[in-house]
């Protein structure tokens, strides 16, 4: 796929708990399909991480840059993080597609934004709207999902969404503004769910009650992504293999 300029990776990292070999295994792989930008937001992370992301040409942000009072996980911390800094350089990125992605457990075998032009060519007629990638069982055949969401929304919304197949939030494709309202919904949902309780892996659910309870205007793809963390996907074999660990 040709360069674009008028794309965006954004990545979070926090802390010195993390696996460098896998972070490693997603840098180098997209860097071998994609030339243009990638941020990184860090907090608190050591110079050995800091040094392979210069080494990668990566733009990186201090998580400090952004005041949050709030103490939460790392997992919650970069929904909050991503939003603060789309929402202060939203006007760096105008008419941009983004692709948010986890940063430490995604293998690539193709530039991301090939997968953002193949579904957009699908089912849009223009650059806007949200993509995301579908796991391979239902929210009520996953214990995880099942349980993030009866701790986060209650039974009864987890029965509502039970027969729907688990949206992951690992990846995650859009034009700017989508990727914006996306994240400004999504802090919204947190506000609510941290309110009652510190619950450290928000994320996902969130995605899943966006989409399947609020209707928010979306494309899913189980096409181009094999996310693996379910069992049923063995090979690191399409354009995008994701929890490969």
């Amino acid at each position: 796929m040709p360069s674009d300029p008028n794309t965006l990776i954004i990545m979070y990292i926090e802390g010195g708990n993390y696996d460098l070999s896998g972070i490693k295994v997603t840098l180098k792989s997209v860097r071998q399909y994609y030339t243009d930008e990638i941020v990184v937001i860090c907090k608190d992370v050591d110079t050995a991480l800091l040094d392979f992301l210069q080494s990668q040409n990566v733009t990186v942000r201090d998580g400090d840059e952004f005041p949050v009072l709030y103490k939460t996980s790392p997992y919650n911390n970069k929904i909050i993080y991503i939003h603060l800094f789309l929402q202060k350089y939203k006007q760096d990125y105008e008419n941009f597609r983004v692709f948010y992605c986890d940063i430490s457990d995604v293998y690539f075998r193709c530039n991301p934004f090939a997968i953002f032009d193949k579904v957009r060519n699908q089912f849009y007629t223009e650059t806007k709207g949200l993509i995301f990638s579908l796991e391979d069982k239902t929210i009520s055949e996953c214990a995880t999902n099942t349980y993030w969401s009866n701790i986060c929304y209650g039974e009864s919304i987890t029965s509502r969404m039970g027969n729907s197949t688990v949206i992951n939030s690992g990846l995650i494709w859009g034009d700017i503004d989508s990727i914006v309202d996306l994240y400004a919904h999504m802090i919204q949902e947190m506000t609510v769910i941290l309110s009652r309780i510190n619950y450290p892996t928000t994320d996902q659910i969130i995605v899943n009650k966006l989409v399947y309870i609020d209707n928010i205007a979306c494309v899913l793809t189980s096409s181009f992504v094999n996310n693996l963390s379910q069992k049923v996907r063995n090979n690191i074999d399409n354009l995008i293999n994701h929890q490969y660990k």
